[in-house]
This record gives structure tokens, C-alpha cells and sequence, in this order.
């Protein structure tokens, strides 16, 4: 899980000094203002209590973290007095990095709060964050093409899915669409062909989640499972990722 961690999930935390500080020190220096950012979190029906939210910033190819909360026990969170961001910065929330708790997602970012100005009222909604169960191909796989993905989906009529396979040496992500299937996605060799990816080499993958509802929000599930494609039949016991025909 960790290497999913540092591929999917890092951001990018390089500031522009002057502005950030120009910010800070003027956020600092102004009136306290009555706003709110708030929303909650939910796993299906149920509440997800004490879970970390983020309120984050970013601008261009700079994200930071502003200040992080805990949900209360119906899932509820709020920020209390966010200031205007500077010119060219917006806000969202974040769930996670989850590496611990199998239930939730690996992470969940909501939509862009535009426009944000200091004492505001703005809702950023409901999250769901249970997670996505990947089903098959099993951990550790080493498969033929075409090769079939399958997942349990959430159940929610808004949720578009989709395969992602992430090199493992060079952290590049492909995607998958799944066609509007709600639980499985099928790699063809001329997917995989058109996505550059190479018999022999490791890969792990995991499913993506984007809610259609809500623009600009989505998330990964919290399993990400190796798998080697093998160009020809695959022997037990496995002496390499290609084992030569008989």
C-alpha cells in the first residue's frame, strides 16, 4: 500500500514564497471573520466519525495544506474562519492518505471551492468514503491478455469507475476505462498496446473512482494488487513472467 502511497498520492508541496508568506501575513493581521467550510463524511448510510480531513490550497503546480480536522460523531467537520485565498489559489478538502483502515478509501478529494471569500457559508457536501473491494485478478497475479478486472461496486448511481495500472519502476499510471461497466473492465492487447504496457514488467492496479454528480471529485480504492502480463501460457511452478513454450 505504501508504494501506491508515494506514487498516487504525492503532492506537490513547492510554494511560491512570496505570495504564500504575503498571504499568511495578511490572514494573520485580518479581523476574524464568522465563515465555514464544512461538509461530512459518510461510508454508504453510515457516519464516519473521528477521521482526519484537510483543508488544502493550491495554485498552478503548488499544493499545501492549510489545517486538518476531525469529523465529529454524524461525520460532520468544519473550518472556522478559512481567509480569502490569494489570486490564483483555491480550496478543496481531502480525505486521507488512508493506509490503515480497509473500510475507507485510499483517499477522497473534493471539488474546487471557487471563489472563497473570508466569513462565507459554503458547503462542500457529502463524501462516501467506503472503499471499492478489488475481486480479481488475485494479488500477485501473472496473466494473459485479454484479461478481465473485476471489483464490488459501491452502489452508488453516480460512481464512474476505472482501472488504473501503475509501473512499478517508473510510476507511470495508466488508465482503463470500464466502459460504464459498474464492476469490471477488460484489458485487450490492443489496450494494452495503446497504453504502453509490456509483457513481463510489474505492475499494480487499482480501481478509480470519480462521482459524476460532482465534478472535480474523486478517489482510489484502498487495494492495489501486483500483476506481471505474460505473453504466453503460464506453467506452475512460475520460473519467469515468459516461460518458453513447450
Amino acid at each position: 500500500m505504501s508504494k501506491r502511497m508515494s506514487i498516487v498520492l504525492v503532492q506537490t508541496l513547492v510554494v511560491v514564497v512570496g505570495v504564500w508568506l504575503a498571504w499568511t501575513h495578511a490572514a494573520a493581521s485580518a479581523a476574524p471573520m464568522a465563515g465555514h467550510i464544512h461538509g461530512q463524511l459518510l461510508a454508504g448510510a453510515d457516519a464516519a466519525p473521528n477521521e482526519t480531513v484537510a483543508l488544502r490550497l493550491y495554485g498552478g503546480e503548488n499544493d499545501v495544506e492549510v489545517v486538518t480536522t476531525t469529523t465529529t460523531i454524524s461525520g460532520s467537520y468544519e473550518f472556522a474562519n478559512p481567509s480569502t485565498p490569494p489570486d490564483g489559489w483555491t480550496y478543496y478538502v481531502q480525505f486521507g492518505p488512508n493506509n490503515t483502515n480497509p473500510a475507507y478509501v485510499a483517499y477522497w478529494v473534493g471539488p474546487d471551492i471557487s471563489n472563497y471569500q473570508a466569513g462565507e457559508d459554503r458547503s462542500v457536501g457529502d463524501f462516501d468514503i467506503a472503499d471499492v473491494k478489488l475481486v480479481a485478478p488475485a494479488p500477485d497475479a501473472v496473466a494473459r491478455l485479454p484479461l478481465v478486472f473485476e471489483w464490488t461496486p459501491r452502489g452508488n448511481s453516480a460512481d464512474v469507475y476505472g482501472v488504473h495500472l501503475v509501473n512499478l519502476m517508473t510510476g507511470e499510471d495508466s488508465a482503463l476505462d470500464s466502459g460504464g461497466d459498474q464492476s469490471t473492465a477488460t484489458l485487450s492487447e490492443a489496450d494494452a498496446a495503446r497504453l504502453g504496457l509490456a509483457y513481463g514488467t510489474r505492475y499494480y492496479w487499482y480501481v478509480g473512482i470519480r462521482d459524476s454528480g460532482t465534478p472535480g471529485s474523486f478517489g482510489a480504492s484502498f487495494g492495489a494488487w501486483d500483476i506481471t502480463f505474460a505473453r504466453h501460457q503460464v506453467y506452475l511452478p512460475l520460473l519467469s513472467a515468459n516461460p518458453p513454450l513447450p
